[in-house]
């Protein structure tokens, strides 16, 4: 095997691992008798901003009938961002065969950092995107965000409606994501194509945006809710569980970081009677 010949896949939404093989060698000439082979591996994380944690080997897939020996799954431990680890996996190794490819599988996660409440050093640009409630958050003198915000050292901007959907009216709580072309993709608030599926295919089709843009912090806060008297049963179904659906599942399987340093859906500021959810990712 040389160093062309192994490749890795790392579950848990983490593709930043890259595994080199860097040598392979018989410890003993019993092992050699035995034709197990011994090959040092380095994971290299590749993402310069989060660490890699918890990582583990969980198997390995090799071809012309080398098979892996080393008991799974093999921890590593924390790997920093930009950080390299070692390890070494014993393959047994058919007698004759002298080369072989491998491809290397484990599991990682982003590790939860502690939440940093300072200012940023220099200032950051913030674009709020937003409806009434937003805008009563941001004003001087009702939630006064966008003054807070200004004295942290945030440059912020914001623009109102007219950007997506309005409330998700029309449809059931449990309808799927609609995929492909989306009939509300460019329709007003009020369109008559709102519906749940379709809301949850915007948000879903602003996924590839947010993984290309993996330098930039993308939080969505989801819809306070309502007065009994401004709502009526359907509606307001529909609206619990399209907010518990960002929540809960829209960025599973987005497989990038979703801690809070990074995508996110979190709780609507508005309180009412019950507060709603809130989500974050990179």
């Amino acid at each position: 095997m040389n160093n062309n010949q192994a490749e890795a896949s790392f579950a848990n939404g983490w593709p930043d691992l890259v595994v080199t093989p860097n040598d392979a060698h018989w410890e003993s000439f019993s092992d050699y008798l035995s034709r197990e082979l011994t090959v040092n591996f380095t994971l290299h994380n590749a993402n310069p901003a989060a660490v890699a944690h918890g990582v583990q080997i969980t198997g390995a897939t090799s071809t012309n009938g080398v098979s892996l020996a080393t008991a799974t799954p093999v921890s590593v431990g924390d790997i920093a961002a930009g950080g390299n680890a070692t390890v070494s996996l014993v393959f047994n190794v058919p007698a004759g065969v002298s080369n072989y490819y491998t491809s290397i599988n484990g599991s990682a996660d982003a590790a939860t950092l502690p939440l940093n409440p300072n200012p940023p050093a220099s200032p950051a640009k913030l674009v709020f995107i937003h409806h009434s409630t937003g805008e009563n958050w941001l004003t001087d003198g009702d939630g006064n965000l966008g003054t807070t915000l200004t004295a942290n050292n945030y440059f912020v901007s914001d623009t109102n409606y007219g950007w997506g959907p309005a409330d998700a009216d029309a449809g059931s709580p449990g309808d799927a994501a609609t995929g492909g072309a989306n009939p509300l993709r460019g329709q007003d608030t009020w369109s008559g194509v709102m519906t749940v599926a379709n809301a949850k295919g915007i948000y879903n089709d602003l996924l590839p945006y947010f993984a290309a843009h993996q330098e930039k912090l993308f939080v969505v806060i989801t819809a306070p809710p309502l007065q009994s008297g401004d709502t009526n049963a359907s509606e307001a179904a529909n609206a619990r569980a399209f907010n518990r659906w960002l929540v809960e599942n829209w960025l599973a399987g987005y497989g990038h970081d979703t801690s809070p340093s990074s995508i996110s859906t979190t709780c609507s500021p508005r309180t009412a009677a019950t507060p709603t959810p809130m989500t974050w990712g990179r």
